[in-house]
């Protein structure tokens, strides 16, 4: 297991329910209708802006328990974060947003990376360190 970097943190409003939804990217929404500055679950490499935060990174394995409370989610930014795989990964490997669904996948030529797999994923859903790049660029 990676060791655990803390990054930035920051508190957004969900344009979505997010609960079960830790790990997993997210984005500005820029859905007509939704408040402004809330987020969505990440359909955009381009437009990442943080993962929904696993609660306890630091103690080992991570609880996936509720981390909107309320109508608040908290996203970290920075650092090196737990992120849910949408399938096999290699350690070391530079990884994208699956659009689909807002998880992480390996990264092809032409694709954004949002940071690096500190640890390898076997199987869609395990959950891995990633450490996030300040900005998506572009393999």
């Amino acid at each position: 297991m990676a060791n655990y970097v803390p990054g930035d943190f920051r508190t957004y409003t969900p344009a979505v329910d997010l609960t079960g939804k830790a790990g997993y990217c997210v984005m500005i929404s820029t859905t007509g209708g939704d408040p402004v500055k809330s987020i969505r679950l990440c359909s955009d490499a381009k437009r990442f802006i943080g993962v929904v935060f696993i609660e306890g990174q630091g103690l080992g394995a991570p609880a996936l328990g509720l981390t909107n409370i309320g109508r608040y989610a908290t996203i970290q930014d920075g650092g090196t974060a737990k992120c849910v795989a949408a399938g096999a990964i290699g350690q070391g490997v530079n990884v994208t947003v699956n659009t689909a669904d807002g998880r992480v996948k390996a990264a092809t030529t032409g694709e954004a990376v949002i940071g690096i797999a500190e640890e390898a994923a076997v199987n869609a859903n395990d959950v891995i360190s990633v450490r996030l790049h300040s900005q998506a660029a572009v393999v």
